[in-house]
Order: C-alpha cells, then structure tokens, then sequence
C-alpha cells in the first residue's frame, strides 16, 4: 500500500536523514510546473513503488487523449524502469460526462470548470481518496493539457526506486485562447508536441500562391498530414497564410498578371523607398484591388486551401502604410488601399465558405498609429462580418483594434518579440486590452529557443502568475540546473543585455540575405566616407554599462553551475568590446588629416576588431555545444559577418595607404 505523508513532514524527513532522497524533493512542487497553473494547491504526498502506479482511460477516449496517456507512460517507464501496471494508485484520466463524473466518480468542481475563460481548454486535478488522482476536463483539449501537468508532476521526484506523489488540486484554464510562435520552424523533429506539452497552441505555415497564365491560382501542397496531426494529436493549430499581397511578385505578378500590379509610385512599399538595395522590397508593390483579376485570384488561392482539407486560412494584406494603387478605380473614393484589399479578401473567404461551410477565414493587418493608419484600420474593422472571419493585428496594437477586442471580438495579435526583455509586460498588455490570441516572433525551434519559447508558454496561459525571477527559477529547476536562484539572478541581468545586443546587431526587416547589420553597415559606410557615425551608436557611457553588467552576471553564472551561461555571458562582454573598438576604428579616420589615418595604427585596430569578434565567435561556438546545438547552425551567420566586416575594413585601409590589404581572417 501507498505510505502517506504530509508535504511539512515529508519535507523534514528528508531534510534530516543526510539527503538520502533527491534533492528533488526538496523543491516546491509548483516549481517543476510551467506554465504555473491558474489554482494549486497540495496537501500530502503518496510514496509508492514505480510499478504499482496504473493510469486508468475510457475505452472510447479520443486518439488525442489515449496518444498523450501514451507518452506520459513511456515517459514515466523511460526514468524509473518500471511499467505503470499497478493497483495501488490510480490515476482515472478522462472526459467528464454531463453529470460531471469521470468512470461513474462524481467529480468535484466540474460544474466550475464550465464557468472559467476558455473552458474548452480548462481541466482539473484532484485527489481520489488517498491513493489515486483524477484528471479531468470538458473537452479533449482540456484533457491533454491536465496531462501534461500530470507528467510535470508525476516525473518530478520519481526515482527507479520510487515515486513520491502530489495529491494535488488543481483547476487551470488559459487566459488566451490562442498562444504560440509564427516564423518558427515547424518541420524541426518534435516541435509542435514538444510545444503542444507547454501548453502552446497556435503556429503558422507561410504559403506563396502559384500562379499561371490562363489558368486559376492555387495554393501550393499544404503538409495536411501534419495538420492533421498536429490537430487531432496535440491540440494544436497550423494555418496556413497567403503571403503578403504586395509580396506576389516573388511569385510573377509583374509579368504573368501586369494588370493588378498596384500603379503610381504611391504602391511601392516604404522600405522599398528607404532600402532601395534590397530586392526584396524595391519591387515590391501593393495590388491594383479594383482590378476583378486580383479578386479571382485572392479567391482562387482560398479554394485550393479548402480543397485541401485546410479549416483555417489567412490572407496577408499588403505589409506596410503608406501604400496606394493610383488607378482612377482604387482612388475614386479617396486613397484606402487597406479597405479595398479587406473587401477582397472577405469576398474571397464567403465565396468559398459557400462550398466549404465549416472554414474559417482570417484578415492580418499591419496598420500602426498614425492617424490615418487608425482610421483606416476602423474603416477596415466596421466591414469584418460577425461570423466566419476572424482579426489578426501585427506589430503592436493600436486605438482601432484595442476597440474592436474590447467590444467582444476575437483579434489575434502578432506583436510579441520572443526574446524581449519585456515579454511578461507586453502579454499582459494585451491581456488587458482584451486580445483573444498572442503570437511571438523570433523563436528557432525547441533547442535553440528553449527558454523563451517556455516564457511565452508561462505568460500566455497565467498572465498573473509567476514574476519573471519565479519563472526563470522553475525553468532551471526543471532542467536541473545546480543553483536556481543565482540563475535567475543571472536571467534579469543578461536579459536585457541580450536584448541591446541583439538591437546593435538587427538587419533588415523582412529579408535574411543580408547579413551585414545596420549598425555595423552604417559606421563601416559612414567611416569609408568619412562621415560621423550613426545617430543611434550606442554611447560610451551605455556601452561602459553594458560591459559592468556583463561583470556582475558572469559572477551569477559562475555560481550557477551551469558553464554555459559564462559562455553567453563572455559572447556579450567581447560583442559590447567589438562595438567599442569599432568606434575607436571611426575616430581614427575621422580625426585624421584629410581622413588617412596612419596605415600601421589602422591595421593593428583592425586586427584588435577582428580578434575581438573571433574570440567572440569561439564562445558563441562554445555555448552552443553545451546546450547540444549545432555550432555551424548556431552561428554561421555570424561567421559570415565577421568575413564581410573584415573585408570592407581591408576596403577602408588600403583607400588609407598603399599596404598589403588588411585580412578578415
């Protein structure tokens, strides 16, 4: 039989016998749980053999049930040794019925459950007398989830000896409907359920349109069996997206279908105005969307989706304000692209809802806060129909659509960067400002965006839960980390040095054939031109912050235990040096007569850059081997960066005097 004990007692027992339990079980059982849920609470503890744990489902339970009981049980085999086949405690798993009982056991709080946010989601855990728990919910979806806190639970302190097990109570349920990542690589091996598992529930599939003369556009293969699975499995949403209008020339416009490319110099994107080199937005234009081609083919794009199988799609209006097609058609009424381009798109979707009644169209705007751009994005909002058609907002929030979810209607918002050192703040922003869903951009896969992609799991299901210190000490608790306190500590410190490193090293938006950073680009031209640098180079003062900071986290890394935090830590110390050395580079051709510095004092500054950026590489590579990722992967982009900058410094000196070139290498 189960040897019961109360969490206090069972605490000291331990406390007082030399250690001879995991230091695990030390630990609040809150901390081994991410996301934290909405209601915990845990009284006693069963200790139990492995082997004498049974997980008991309904004959009828659904492959999304049956298939994470599954996991949970290999699982729990793979870290004791023992199948969970036993009779002394049992976990029923399962859907409540209409009575509120799961396997004819009345449950208590099921009525409740009804009650919270997106109930649909929401499950509970409670004891079954002393030797057993109940995990249950309304829906499959709230099933899967109290799963995976079982597993969290469950895994926490068991040995190949024994298992010691929280009779815990619980009610959770997420305060948004929709939480997850876009921009992420989806096909990586695990991701969506590794996510799935962290309770995230939302990704996208970037899908160009295929178009031919003569013939109707389609959408290209969707992976429907991954869709599919992903659905049905793991809870988990992946729509796919028709790719910015003003994009479709990547795909032929111009020269297939001239007629609905957008006319004027007012259609071009902006930052094809401000970035004329890059390709990628010189040509782009928005759409002629008077033209009755561009709505055959918006159409078109969303029947092949349906065809498919597909029950979500988005349509991508054009990026970015201000952009007008200057036919007489779209200007008859005044200039309001972003309205013509939502007409279209809702055409499109009801036109084939009337084939495919079950689908779900979305509209993604990327209007901001200008005036114009919020009237705008009101116009736009007052012609979305109540049903059939859902609000996707990118890159932050304004007045319009903070409207618009305020008055009860689902809007999903694109505008979390994962890596933000604000990412809780900004969550709960939107939480309060009504949103239905929140996306973040900029995570990897589950490797190298571990961490993060955990932060966004915690802060979009609990908004008011853990403070950014309690999370970062249960993300270390999970992955074992010696000393989870001095991790944390180490988190609030390198967090926003991340972040500023990241600003200092950005380049363009939209596009990842650049390599270059805007900053480093600018200074390298500003410096070959002679020209002073940038105005957003970080001051002296900021950069001599950045590099105490980096100080006082090396010292909680050190005492962390985790050795590649100092490997994070000494990327960032010598990146923020690099950045200093880079502004000592500039002074020297500036101050010097007629811009020729001398050629020797250049090339040994050069090389004290180019030092500074290797060994900045060697612990970027190092870092990365740790955390058992693959350094070319990891860091090749950075390896051409140093290449580039070590050639346009090479550039620069040899304009300063006839000398061998200096070498990037």
């Amino acid at each position: 039989m189960p040897n019961k004990t109360s969490l206090l007692i069972g605490v000291f027992f331990i406390a007082v016998t030399g250690f001879c339990q995991s230091p695990s079980a030390l630990i609040p059982w809150s901390d081994f749980i991410i996301p934290l849920p909405q209601e915990i609470s845990v009284g006693e503890t069963v200790r139990v053999a492995p082997g004498q744990v049974r997980f008991e489902t309904a004959s009828n339970a659904s492959p999304m049930v049956t298939q994470s009981v599954a996991a949970l049980q290999e699982l729990y085999q793979a870290k004791c040794g023992a199948s969970p086949t036993g009779t002394d405690f049992i976990i029923q798993i399962g859907r409540l019925a209409s009575d509120g009982s799961v396997n004819g056991k009345i449950v208590e709080g099921a009525k409740r459950l009804k009650t919270v946010p997106h109930s649909d989601q929401a499950y509970l855990i409670c004891p079954n007398g002393s030797n057993g728990l109940v995990v249950a919910a309304w829906d499959d979806r709230g099933v899967f989830y109290g799963v995976q806190t079982l597993s969290q639970l469950l895994t926490a302190k068991l040995m190949p000896g024994e298992i010691i097990v929280p009779l815990a109570s619980i009610t959770d349920w997420p305060d948004f409907d929709e939480r997850g990542v876009w921009n992420v690589d989806y096909k990586y091996p695990g991701i969506i359920p590794w996510m799935a598992a962290y309770k995230l529930n939302f990704t996208h599939i970037s899908v160009e349109i295929i178009l031919k003369k003569e013939a109707p556009a389609e959408c290209p293969r969707l992976p429907m069996d991954l869709i599919r699975e992903a659905k049905n499995l793991y809870a988990f949403k992946m729509n796919p997206h028709c790719t910015h209008y003003d994009f479709w020339f990547l795909r032929g416009t111009n020269t297939i279908y001239p007629e609905i490319v957008g006319q004027g110099d007012s259609a071009r994107h902006p930052l094809g105005i401000k970035t004329p080199k890059i390709e990628h937005f010189r040509k782009a234009r928005c759409p002629c969307a008077t033209h009755p081609k561009f709505q055959e083919l918006v159409t078109d794009w969303v029947r092949s989706a349906a065809a498919q199988g597909v029950l979500e799609i988005s349509l991508w209006l054009s990026e970015f304000a201000p952009q007008q097609c200057a036919c007489k058609n779209c200007l008859r009424d005044g200039p309001r692209q972003w309205e013509l381009e939502t007409k279209v798109s809702i055409a499109a979707i009801q036109t084939v809802q009337k084939e495919y009644p079950d689908l779900i169209g979305h509209i993604f705007f990327t209007l901001s806060t200008t005036e114009k751009e919020e009237q705008d994005s009101a116009a736009c909002l007052a012609l979305i129909p109540t049903r059939g058609v859902k609000v996707e907002k990118a890159y932050g929030r304004n007045k319009a659509f903070d409207a618009y979810a305020a008055a009860g209607n689902w809007v999903a918002n694109y505008g979390l960067t994962i890596s933000a050192a604000n990412l809780r703040e900004r969550i709960r922003d939107y939480h309060s400002n009504h949103y239905s869903a929140v996306y973040a951009i900029g995570a990897a896969n589950q490797i190298q965006s571990d961490q993060v992609l955990q932060a966004l799991a915690e802060w979009t299901w609990n908004v008011n839960g853990r403070d950014k210190h309690a999370f970062n000490k249960a993300y270390a608790t999970r992955r074992n980390i010696p000393n989870p306190d001095q991790f944390a500590e180490w988190e609030e410190i390198i967090r926003p040095l991340t972040a500023t490193q990241g600003h200092l090293h950005n380049t363009p938006h939209g596009t990842t054939s650049v390599i270059m950073p805007l900053l480093w680009d600018e200074t390298l031209t500003a410096m070959a031109a002679h020209q002073p640098l940038p105005p957003y180079f970080p001051k002296p003062a900021a950069l001599t912050n950045c590099l105490s900071e980096c100080e006082r986290a090396m010292v909680s890394a050190t005492a962390a235990g985790e050795p590649y935090l100092i490997e994070r830590t000494m990327f960032l110390k010598i990146y923020f040096q690099a950045i200093q050395q880079l502004a000592v580079l500039h002074a020297m051709v500036i101050q010097a007569p007629g811009g020729k510095p001398d050629h020797a004092e250049f090339t040994r500054g050069v090389k004290a850059l180019l030092d500074l950026l290797n060994s900045s590489l060697v612990h970027l590579d190092q870092e990365a081997i740790l955390r058992q990722i693959d350094p070319k992967i990891y860091s090749s982009r950075y390896k051409q960066f140093i290449t580039e900058t070590g050639q346009r410094l090479a550039n620069i000196g040899a304009d300063s005097a006839a000398s061998p070139a200096v070498s990037g290498k």
